[in-house]
């Protein structure tokens, strides 16, 4: 049976020295992640563009990464950081300061979207997937798409992964890996998350997420319908 999916980095270095991969392609999508993985390296939310070219959802900006739109519309210590569109982005806060902090809560994080408060599920949702969705339709190379999906048509098992290890959107409990929505899009599983969000955003937010998730799946759409000329 062919095996498409997310998994966790601890579980492919165990696989490497327990089983044969010769027939996987393992894609590793971390930012310090080997050279061989280099040509992977755009899937990651913190490669940033030479140009805000990534719309921010609920505004009218761009943000030259993804991580800088997840970190730049969060609300820390009462101010947001819309400075991290333009520049390197980095956790807000810090890994030393949530560590100091003994009342910081991950899962009670919030962020702005159309000028409304959002809770971290929410904001996965209509930010962080919205802004995935838009990467893979428009920014990622045809080329790099047509690779990957050229080594499933083959028949080949493909593994995704990079430095997070939750797979499920819906966990508030550690930071969700965009692992989970590569190996969604690549497993023609997409839609998954069409049906989720139904259970976690109010009408008027979820009919805005359905109608982007349209607009950025026609590439998907085209993979999930058996043609590869993105």
């Amino acid at each position: 049976m062919q095996i498409i999916k997310a998994i966790r980095r601890e579980e492919v270095l165990k696989a490497m020295f327990k089983e044969d991969l010769q027939n996987t392609l393992l894609i590793d999508t971390y930012n310090g992640a080997s050279f061989n993985m280099e040509k992977f390296r755009t899937f990651n939310p913190f490669y940033t563009w030479e140009k805000p070219v990534i719309p921010v959802p609920g505004t009218n900006k761009h943000s030259k990464s993804i991580e800088g739109i997840w970190q730049g519309c969060k609300l820390v210590h009462n101010k947001f950081d819309y400075d991290q569109f333009n520049s390197l982005p980095f956790k807000r806060p810090s890994e030393k300061d949530r560590d100091l902090d003994i009342s910081y809560s991950y899962k009670d994080s919030i962020f702005s979207y159309e000028e409304e408060i959002i809770n971290l599920i929410e904001a996965r949702y209509l930010i962080y997937l919205i802004s995935y969705l838009y990467l893979l339709n428009e920014l990622i190379s045809e080329e790099l798409l047509y690779n990957i999906a050229s080594v499933i048509n083959h028949g080949k098992h493909v593994l995704f992964f990079d430095w997070d290890s939750n797979f499920d959107i819906n966990d508030s409990s550690s930071s969700f890996s965009h692992s989970a929505i590569l190996a969604a899009w690549f497993n023609k599983s997409l839609d998954k998350f069409v049906d989720n969000a139904k259970n976690f955003l109010n009408k008027e937010f979820y009919n805005l997420f359905a109608r982007k998730f349209i607009n950025l799946t026609t590439r998907y759409k085209k993979y999930a319908g058996g043609h590869y000329d993105f």
